[in-house]
């Protein structure tokens, strides 16, 4: 595929994408521990909550971050 003049592979559009999300967790994570108590006034039901708090908490895992992800889980326990 032919992308702005760059051939761009499925490989190429997969590594993207687990990069976009790498990014999206640390932002996630840094936004929620800003204040971890606004997390519980945040819109959406505790189900939509928790599959995010799971994602990022995946993504911690396969880093090796695991204080964060402890501190992820403990928000899940509310």
């Amino acid at each position: 595929m032919n992308i702005n003049g760059r051939d761009i592979t499925a490989q190429d559009l997969i590594d993207k994408l687990h990069e976009l999300n790498a990014t999206w967790s640390v932002l996630m994570y840094k936004t929620i521990m800003e204040d971890p108590r606004d997390w519980k006034t945040w819109g959406g039901s505790k189900y939509k909550k928790r599959k995010v708090l799971n994602e990022m908490i995946d993504h911690f895992i396969e880093t090796e971050e695991y204080e964060k992800c402890a501190e992820l889980t403990k928000l899940k326990e509310w």
